[in-house]
């Protein structure tokens, strides 16, 4: 085991590598620069006269972008310094630093609230198979799949405030400070993002634990007379779960995405309204900091859930 995990982490180098290379290239791709944003700031609507190449020079756009590559990856390897804002003139990690609680806390609300929705009824509806039960929780979980998580967090913070003239909070209020201020300010948004998510795995954990039903030692265990909550949660869900703890590690990226958009509409200052006003101002740094970090995550997470496979499956060994 200590080997195969040394093997995963060394192989993340050369995967975060080109991560950080596609990005920082596909970053520059896009049409605009940050050179446009700040001389359109600074000319106060073209009543002054700005060095257009001066700004290009100051903020060290002027060499070859493989050497801006190099000054920005050694920079990080060498002092773990992310560098300096374009727009904002602050360093990056203090940036990321200061966002990053706000993101992984209406991240795990998501996680905790879809799978505490897709857990219990993914069972049920694989344990009512073909009965009423089962097909109202698979009508719910296709909803669920086909509704876009925007639209429902768009049309819940434009119509309670036309009808009834009430809105969620669109101020962060630090858990330090208010510790219920400011779950009720992550419990909408956790809700719908969470309530979306449940929908796949609602799915798979009803069709995994279909599979595992029909193997042998489920019906060895109906013959010896076990009731059915003995022989669902005790023999069976444990070996449905190891694709769904896969599916589980993946998500932690949809789970980046989606809040990036969620903060985006309900005005939560995470790494995701972060990111959108770093693309907004075409911050490369910013941009690609705030990348290697989420990578970073995901693949970390990605290797918490190989290991954790073996706690599932006793069979599962990696040498």
């Amino acid at each position: 085991m200590t080997s195969y995990i040394i093997r995963r982490i060394l192989w993340l180098i050369p995967t975060l590598f080109f991560v950080t290379v596609i990005n920082f290239l596909l970053v520059r791709w896009v049409p605009g620069s940050a050179v446009d944003v700040i001389e359109a700031t600074l000319s106060q609507g073209g009543t002054v006269n700005i060095d257009r190449q001066a700004i290009i020079h100051m903020l060290g756009l002027d060499v070859p972008v493989h050497i801006q590559y190099i000054k920005w990856i050694s920079g990080i390897v060498l002092h773990f310094d992310f560098g300096t804002s374009l727009i904002q003139g602050r360093p990056i990690l203090d940036m990321i630093v200061e966002r990053l609680p706000v993101t992984i806390e209406l991240g795990l609300f998501s996680l905790i609230i879809g799978n505490a929705i897709a857990v219990p009824l993914g069972i049920i509806t694989a344990a009512r198979q073909d009965t009423m039960i089962d097909y109202v929780l698979r009508s719910i979980s296709v909803a669920l799949i086909a509704i876009p998580g925007f639209w429902l967090g768009t049309l819940v913070m434009i119509y309670p405030s036309v009808w009834w003239g009430w809105s969620p909070p669109v101020e962060l209020i630090p858990f330090t400070k208010d510790p219920l201020g400011n779950l009720y300010m992550f419990i909408i948004p956790g809700v719908i993002n969470g309530t979306m998510m449940s929908g796949m795995s609602m799915r798979l954990i009803r069709t995994q634990m279909l599979e595992v039903a029909r193997q042998d030692y489920i019906r060895t265990a109906w013959a010896k007379g076990l009731d059915e909550k003995t022989v669902l949660l005790r023999h069976a869900v444990r070996n449905a779960f190891i694709p769904v703890l896969t599916m589980w590690g993946n998500s932690l990226g949809m789970i980046f995405g989606g809040v990036v958009i969620m903060e985006q509409i309900f005005c939560i200052p995470g790494m995701g309204l972060l990111m959108l006003q770093a693309l907004n101002n075409r911050d490369y740094p910013l941009i690609c900091g705030i990348t290697l970090f989420m990578s970073i995550i995901v693949m970390f997470s990605n290797l918490i859930t190989d290991i954790s496979y073996t706690w599932l499956d006793p069979r599962v060994r990696f040498d």
